[in-house]
């Protein structure tokens, strides 16, 4: 259910040609990310198809947790490298030459990890040059995804930001017993191929151990 509403949010990319923003929530090891970028790989494989220039740009927040560090990951993600003693508006013009000309999908993870005021302040700013290259540039449009162990942290962002990001929200419910059981069984049958028998109590236990503790 969930790759179904990530795909239904960047299909509109290619149905009506608007950029879209959405977050993605949920337990850590609930599969967020990996599904994010299994779609992004996805809508690259599309996009090339249909001559669409796009580029995907994932970063994760947990050691950047000021928007300098975000923008320059950005940056560097983008042109391979970016020179030191540049000031963060000699990274937004270096962005907005890089992306110009190019619908952008930025993808946020551990966005949680970010201090309110600066992920305010990032987004805010972000939002605002996609305006300004959408204007020079039809195709040219920024995206947004933001991936966070939990919801809560909307709700410290200035208004002006949450309403483009809170109404969108995809939750990643914890897996339940059966299906952490069926995720062990075959991790077990690939990594323990020299065991001639595993313990299905043993699994079983240890999945519904997993899957209280998550509940």
């Amino acid at each position: 259910r969930e790759i179904e509403e990530i795909e239904t949010n960047v299909m509109r990319l290619f149905e009506y040609g608007e950029y879209f923003n959405f977050s993605v929530s949920g337990l850590s090891g609930t599969g967020k990310t990996a599904t994010v970028l299994a779609v992004m790989t996805e809508l690259e494989s599309k996009a090339q198809k249909e001559n669409l220039p796009l580029r995907i740009c994932y970063v994760n927040a947990y050691n950047k947790k000021v928007e300098f560090g975000i923008l320059a990951s950005m940056v560097s993600s983008l042109s391979g490298s970016y020179k030191n003693g540049y000031t963060i508006g000699m990274l937004y013009a270096c962005l907005e030459k890089k992306i110009k000309d190019k619908h952008l999908v930025l993808v946020l993870d551990e966005a949680d990890k970010v201090k309110p005021e600066e992920l305010t302040r990032l987004l805010y700013n972000l939002f605002e040059l996609s305006v300004l290259i959408h204007q020079e540039n039809e195709q040219a449009n920024i995206s947004f995804v933001l991936i966070s162990n939990t919801a809560k942290f909307l709700d410290k962002l200035d208004s002006r930001v949450r309403s483009r990001l809170a109404d969108n929200m995809i939750y990643f419910k914890p897996y339940n017993a059966l299906q952490i059981t069926d995720i062990l069984m075959s991790r077990a049958k690939q990594g323990l191929k020299q065991i001639r028998e595993i313990d299905e109590n043993v699994i079983r236990y240890i999945s519904a151990s997993a899957a209280q503790a998550h509940g």
